[in-house]
């Protein structure tokens, strides 16, 4: 699975600062991962970047839910 690398990949980008690289990444992670501990601290993740820094996810599809398969195409906006 490629759900792990891609949790890594988000926290480096939240780390370096690259707050629209690492949203995407979570939001990939939690189309792989929708349930247990790691989804529940992906999400807390998504939204501490949303609040803190004024981001808000744009998107003409759902966005993925915890039990569902819907892929979403994202445009992140400041």
């Amino acid at each position: 699975s490629y759900a792990d690398p891609l949790f890594n990949l988000a926290l480096i980008c939240q780390r370096k600062e690259q707050y629209r690289e690492a949203l995407s990444c979570w939001r990939s992670f939690l189309a792989l991962e929708k349930t247990g501990e790691w989804a529940e601290k992906a999400r807390e993740h998504v939204q501490k970047i949303l609040s803190r820094y004024s981001l808000r996810i744009v998107s003409r599809t759902p966005l993925p839910k915890r039990n569902t398969s819907a892929k979403a195409a994202l445009c992140l906006v400041k």
